[in-house]
């Protein structure tokens, strides 16, 4: 396969240079992340390079994995991601290459693409055992520089992925971090804070729709308290749900932040298509005392009498 073949065709049919997209939890004040687009400049000169985030909570897998799903669907076709939220470096963990949703990835088999191949049927994972693609001998903690953006910049270079990645595996995910519905209660985690503080979890617009049939009515907004009783389902006005995060209680879901008062709690579907747990104007993770994991239960609690 040659490099030009490799590459996809842009709007006006011109042919589009190679892109890498890089998340990693390094930071951004060390060397690692320069070495790495160094070992990839020097493999793949004409490869486009963007940054999703090098700030990703160290050694979090899963706030990765939920980084990753959210923004692989805005990049073009034939995009190769480069993730590296690696705490198990140098284990028997495996490095490998995942093709999906007409996108590659390479990263650690440590749960970090496990969203992301779970949403294509048609995924398909290999191992990265190649050494004729390693920079040398694979030091046994930076793999990013010696597995990992090697096997990116070859595949973007046009080396057929079956070349670089030979055997074929099981791309594993993160089943503890996956939300359950049952008898009116959805239970998940919070898996992501932003820079604002917002709590993000993995409980999806999807399933909630799904749970619960589409029949969640509209309801008046009232402030969250801490440790709340949940109203009766005969009491006028009563929100047909509750959303548990941490102590606090919220009744419903709000369309927008300002939906409520500055310094209010609230719960909001966020831009990936995850419930969110805010703060109008402030910050939840520190002024409502949430953590990773914490626990988000919604449960139905009875309907509006009009």
């Amino acid at each position: 396969m040659s490099a030009k073949k490799t590459r996809s065709l842009s709007a006006d049919g011109a042919r589009r240079r190679p892109l890498i997209a890089m998340l990693t939890d390094f930071g951004s004040e060390g060397w690692y992340v320069g070495v790495m687009k160094a070992v990839i400049k020097c493999i793949c000169p004409e490869a486009d390079i963007i940054d999703i985030s090098h700030k990703v909570t160290p050694q979090s897998v899963a706030e990765g994995a939920f980084m990753l799903a959210a923004c692989h669907e805005f990049f073009p076709p034939g995009t190769i991601f480069l993730a590296v939220i690696d705490p198990g470096v140098g284990s028997a963990r495996e490095p490998v290459l995942l093709k999906a949703s007409k996108q590659w990835f390479a990263a650690p088999n440590n749960g970090l693409l496990g969203p992301v191949a779970q949403r294509d049927n048609k995924s398909q994972c290999r191992r990265l055992t190649n050494p004729q693609y390693y920079l040398g001998t694979p030091s046994a903690t930076f793999h990013g520089r010696d597995i990992f953006a090697p096997a990116a910049a070859h595949l973007a270079a046009g080396v057929p992925w079956t070349q670089l990645a030979p055997e074929k595996t099981i791309c594993f995910g993160l089943p503890a971090s996956e939300p359950s519905y049952d008898c009116g209660i959805i239970m998940g985690n919070i898996i992501y804070f932003d820079h604002f503080g917002n709590a993000i979890t993995n409980i999806s617009h999807k399933l909630f729709m799904e749970s619960f049939n589409r029949k969640i009515p509209a309801h008046k907004r009232v402030s969250a308290s801490r440790k709340a009783k949940s109203p009766s389902s005969g009491e006028t006005g009563a929100p047909a749900i509750a959303i548990q995060a941490g102590e606090y209680v919220i009744p419903g879901i709000s369309r927008a932040y300002s939906d409520v008062k500055f310094g209010e709690a609230l719960a909001c579907w966020g831009s990936a298509g995850y419930l969110e747990i805010a703060v109008n104007h402030g910050n939840a993770r520190s002024q409502l005392g949430l953590i990773l994991p914490g626990k988000v239960i919604i449960r139905r609690i009875g309907v509006i009498n009009k």
